[in-house]
């Protein structure tokens, strides 16, 4: 398989495996690649990256499904439930929810500056929490975008 510039996780997807790949924590493993400097630039490097995906193994592209899918429910539900609960003012299962979404929030949080701290050998955004929300709506709008996308171009 010959790889394009930016395809690289295709040619990872294909041919990692549990016995030639190793994670590494060492902050000096760390590749970095200059940001897109315009929006219209991010756009097309983003449905790029999206579009990608659909060659992915079946395997893997259902553990993406799986993640997506129970992100976008804990999310939608647990804010329909507040909002149904708070109409309602059944105070005691509103605050059951909202303290449910407020732990998930704080291990979201406690993971990112973890990792962080291990990779990068600094800390993470205080408002990762905020960024895990807002994952929602840019990973189905993005990934709608970029796999009904005809008009890729590579480099």
């Amino acid at each position: 398989m010959a790889c394009r510039r930016g395809d690289d996780d295709l040619f990872v997807n294909q041919y990692a495996t549990g016995k030639n790949t190793a994670i590494v924590l060492d902050p000096e493993a760390n590749t970095t690649s200059k940001p897109k400097v315009t929006f219209k630039e991010y756009m097309v490097q983003k449905k790029r990256h999206l579009h990608a995906g659909k060659y992915y193994r079946s395997e893997d592209k259902q553990k993406i499904g799986f993640f997506s899918l129970s992100h976008a429910l804990f999310w939608l539900s647990g804010l329909g439930l507040l909002i149904y609960f708070g109409i309602e003012q059944s105070w005691e299962q509103f605050f059951i929810v909202f303290g449910i979404i407020l732990l998930r929030s704080v291990i979201v949080v406690r993971i990112f500056a973890s990792a962080s701290k291990k990779i990068q050998g600094t800390k993470a955004p205080k408002n990762s929490w905020m960024h895990d929300f807002l994952y929602l709506g840019y990973f189905w709008v993005l990934g709608t975008i970029s796999h009904q996308a005809k008009d890729i171009q590579w480099k």
